[in-house]
């Protein structure tokens, strides 16, 4: 195991310095333990993510993030030297439920976003003063079109899902092909697409995101808001993994387009 978040159960409060946010709050990783992390940017992000109570899966504790209007908001914490040697690859798991966001098309402007999932990222190896993108899977808030990035691009992948309901999500990295796979639900969305940059060799972080559709204004401006529960991220020596993470961590022993500001 990586990182596990618990159920954002034990150890998280939502009365966290006043509001629940989720920065500072302490994440369990491989090297014992260490804190999320808010993504800095010079700009400022306003977007949110907070412990909420009642917010997660049946009613547990969950993460609530709010896409606010302003630029993209990020949320992880990073580890050094992965994948561990003997393990290529990375199963990244979580549960997400997505609210249904309207945005009113100005001009030419297509109804998209802003979109929320999991971002992974190799810092090391990124840019000074950025971190290479590696992989995504989440959900357009408006269209409710399940997206990756794929040929450097946020694309879709032919599936969609219902706004409001809980589902589990997995993004596999397999560091042997540079390519990495995506599950909702123990079925396959995608297999072998390529890492935003092929020429990768370490992994950093898999971040919850918040992200506009576009660099522009308009869609910078449009709001949106997701809860997240029940994350992992866990090292493996199995090629390919159709079955949720809890069953996948007995059978391994437990063992966008654009750069993101460091954190």
């Amino acid at each position: 195991m990586y990182f596990d978040a618990e159920g954002f159960e034990a150890g998280y409060s939502p009365a966290f310095n006043g509001t629940g946010e989720l920065q500072g709050q302490t994440l369990v990783n491989i090297d014992g333990s260490t804190l999320w992390k808010e993504s800095p940017n010079p700009a400022g992000s306003p977007s949110t993510a907070t412990v909420v109570a009642g917010a997660g899966v049946g009613g547990s504790q969950g993460v609530e993030v709010v896409k606010e209007s302003g630029i993209n908001g990020f949320w992880g914490a990073t580890v050094d030297a992965l994948p561990v040697p003997g393990l290529p690859y990375i199963c990244i798991e979580w549960d997400m439920l997505v609210e249904a966001s309207m945005g009113t098309p100005s001009g030419g402007d297509d109804p998209f976003g802003p979109y929320f999932g999991i971002q992974a990222f190799s810092e090391d190896e990124g840019p000074p003063g950025a971190a290479l993108p590696l992989a995504f899977l989440g959900v357009d808030s408006q269209t409710l079109d399940i997206l990756n990035i794929s040929g450097g691009v946020f694309s879709e992948t032919g599936e969609t899902v219902a706004a409001g309901v809980w589902n589990s999500f997995q993004l596999f990295l397999d560091y042997d092909t540079k390519t990495y796979d995506g599950f909702m639900n123990g079925s396959a969305l995608f297999v072998d697409v390529p890492f935003f940059d092929t020429g990768a060799e370490l992994f950093s972080d898999a971040a919850i995101a918040a992200i506009a559709a576009a660099d522009t204004p308009y869609y910078q401006g449009l709001t949106g808001t997701a809860y997240f529960d029940n994350y992992y991220v866990f090292g493996t020596d199995t090629a390919k993994i159709p079955e949720p993470a809890g069953i996948l961590l007995l059978s391994v022993g437990a063992a966008l387009a654009a750069c993101r500001q460091r954190r």
